[in-house]
């Protein structure tokens, strides 16, 4: 059952084209834990997707880099901060 809370894949998507759109190269993933939601590889995947944003970053704990570090997805973000 989705958390109607969290901005859905397509709303995420959605979001990212608007900003690209408006000019927005660098996205930051944060909060709680972004690592902890299970379409996580998803969104960094479909932010890749999108040409005009050139950066990603994701601050996190690093509680599941222990498990999916990084360079294992081609879906990882271009850098991560904890």
């Amino acid at each position: 059952m989705r958390n109607k809370s969290f901005l859905s894949l397509d709303e995420i998507r959605r979001v990212t084209r608007a900003f690209a759109a408006a000019g927005t190269e660098k996205v930051r993933l944060t909060g709680g834990e972004p690592s902890l939601r299970r379409d996580f590889t998803d969104i960094i995947a479909a932010m890749r997707e999108n040409r005009a944003i050139r950066h990603i970053t994701v601050t996190t704990n690093g509680y599941r880099l222990v498990t999916s570090p990084p360079g294992a997805t081609p879906a990882s973000p271009r850098s991560t901060s904890a």
